[in-house]
């Protein structure tokens, strides 16, 4: 088990990195050693390395069959961790889809048992692009008043990235100011979470949200720019389309 961790740690850390060819060769590693030493905890972790593939280069129909293997394989293992990745990885397929508001009576029911401040973000993001600017204005507020004490660890930038966008979309420069501000030290890395089971897309985008909501418009063309460049040696047309528009 100890091996395996240490396999997709570095699958989580390449990606961060945004180098995708790396990836792709921890993820045959992994394969290799779930063919080899069977546990239900490395396939499962490796399967949703297969998802996340599949949502970065848009095959949407390849994400919903892995997905589906996934939840099966769930039924027989006791991991709330792993059940959470599988959750995230399933609202980011609907929100792809066009399914999002579909998704949010199950993630608000999570985050009142679990209110992680990366789970919130996520789900103030998503009621965000269903147009409950509310919502989404409390979950802003929620993860800017927590910061100091938001732990530096894996699900805070993904959380910081998050909230980027909803300042955005709510129009709050006052706090775009202050994630600016945190997340300008990581422009050179993307936002990802546990076990490489998924990938939020480079810092650089969030401060195009963040500079768009602070009025600065040539800042955020420049970083969506930069998000653009990071995108495509991804090879992911899904984010390439995002830093587009």
């Amino acid at each position: 088990e100890i091996e395996f961790r240490g396999l997709h740690s570095r699958a989580t850390g390449w990606l961060e990195l945004g180098e995708r060819d790396r990836v792709e060769a921890i993820h045959q590693a992994c394969r290799s050693f779930v063919r080899t030493h069977l546990t239900m905890y490395a396939a499962a972790v490796t399967r949703g390395i297969e998802v996340m593939l599949a949502l970065l280069d848009g095959r949407w129909s390849d994400a919903r069959s892995e997905l589906r293997n996934a939840e099966r394989d769930l039924l027989g293992m006791s991991s709330g961790g792993l059940a959470l990745l599988v959750g995230v990885q399933r609202t980011l397929l609907a929100l792809e889809e066009g399914r999002a508001a579909s998704t949010l009576p199950g993630l608000d029911a999570l985050v009142s048992r679990s209110p992680l401040p990366g789970l919130m973000a996520f789900a103030g993001l998503i009621h965000a692009s269903t147009g409950n600017t509310e919502r989404a204005r409390s979950a802003l507020a929620s993860v800017v008043a927590g910061l100091p004490g938001l732990p530096f660890d894996r699900s805070r930038l993904p959380a910081l990235v998050f909230a980027a966008e909803i300042a955005h979309r709510v129009g709050d420069a006052e706090a775009a100011k202050v994630l600016t501000a945190e997340l300008t030290p990581l422009a050179g890395v993307s936002a990802v979470i546990g076990n490489a089971s998924a990938y939020f897309g480079s810092v650089e985008q969030a401060l195009g949200w963040t500079a768009a909501a602070r009025g600065d418009a040539r800042a955020a063309v420049e970083h969506f720019q930069r998000a653009l460049r990071v995108h495509e040696a991804m090879r992911s047309p899904p984010w390439c389309a995002r830093s587009e528009r």
